[in-house]
């Protein structure tokens, strides 16, 4: 009994944060541990998986096989052979068309950088869980840039568009996206130059050198470079930086908008309350851990922002996965 003689609740809430971290690590191990691509060339037992993934102790790795069971990312049989599950199989395969293996630095960064909360808030300084080169986390995150892409082709009637630019592109996946939704349409994909190597490989590896041009371009000190652009794209840019720096940027990226065009900023968006969407209260702690001024921006902050170019208010399109399309045109 506590104290006035009233039974405490049960502690649900705290029962449940401590089991939820228990999937998301198991599933990271897996992962990087390439578990699941060893899997996709069929079922095995655990001393059978241990060298094929170069693991040294086949009882921890039946531990881990064990545990991704029980979350739903593999099935045992009677024979005590692990196997991928449908949906695993489907994602985790490394020839599956929605295979997402390389996204593991990424997952990796913000899952350790999430862990180092505390310190950062303590401390406030970034997180130095930075696990995975710059390099690899950029085409960790290409696929993601792919299917923003894609999915802003499917939002917006962009039939009329002739020149796009992909502003903080990182692999160039938005405008390789749109230049193939959108056969009429060439692009500028800018960026800070460690980026532009991979940006160059990916435009290459697509056939669109002829339609995407990389160019150096840092949204701090001007408008990116392509300018004046029926579209221009910023996806998970201004969530980076402080908060005078994402309304220059901003500026910045208003001022490439060519008139009658649209600004699309793609991204971590708060409500006013800070309360949802779940997904990016969340992710909110990832970014103000591994970027020193880095944040999700309330929807009020950003329309402020955008209030002081000539694009007026935004709309907001709330994505499934949390993430928000903030857009405008300008007159």
């Amino acid at each position: 009994m506590s104290e006035g003689g009233k039974k405490p609740p049960p502690p649900f809430t705290l029962q449940r944060a401590l089991a939820g971290f228990y999937p998301a690590a198991a599933f990271l191990a897996g992962l990087e541990l390439d578990l699941f691509a060893a899997l996709a060339r069929g079922p095995l037992h655990a001393n059978e998986l241990a060298p094929a993934i170069d693991a040294k102790d086949e009882t921890r790795l039946a531990a881990l096989c064990d545990a991704l069971v029980v979350y739903g990312f593999l099935a045992r049989d009677d024979e005590r052979r692990y196997a991928l599950t449908e949906e695993s199989a489907a994602y985790l395969a490394p020839e599956a068309p929605g295979y997402i293996g390389p996204i593991a630095p990424v997952y990796g960064r913000f899952f350790r950088g999430g862990l180092d909360f505390a310190r950062a808030v303590r401390e406030a300084t970034p997180s130095d869980a930075q696990d995975s080169s710059e390099d690899a986390f950029l085409r960790g995150i290409h696929k993601t840039a792919l299917a923003a892409g894609r999915d802003i082709a499917k939002r917006f009637d962009l039939s009329g568009a002739k020149r796009l630019i992909d502003a903080g592109c990182g692999g160039a996946g938005v405008a390789i996206a749109l230049c193939k939704a959108l056969p009429g349409l060439t692009a500028t994909a800018s960026d800070l130059s460690p980026a532009l190597p991979v940006a160059r490989d990916y435009v290459a590896a697509a056939g669109l050198i002829d339609r995407i041009a990389i160019g150096e371009g840092d949204l701090l000190k001007g408008p990116p470079p392509g300018g004046p652009a029926d579209i221009v794209v910023a996806r998970a840019l201004l969530q980076v930086l402080g908060p005078a720096e994402a309304e220059t940027a901003l500026a910045n990226l208003a001022r490439a908008v060519a008139p009658g065009g649209l600004l699309i900023v793609a991204g971590a968006v708060l409500h006013d309350d800070g309360l949802a969407p779940d997904d990016m209260v969340g992710f909110n702690l990832s970014l103000m851990t591994l970027f020193e001024h880095g944040r999700a921006y309330t929807q009020s902050e950003y329309e402020a922002w955008f209030a002081k170019t000539d694009l007026g208010v935004p709309a907001r399109i709330v994505l499934p996965a949390g993430g928000s399309l903030l857009w405008a045109r300008k007159p």
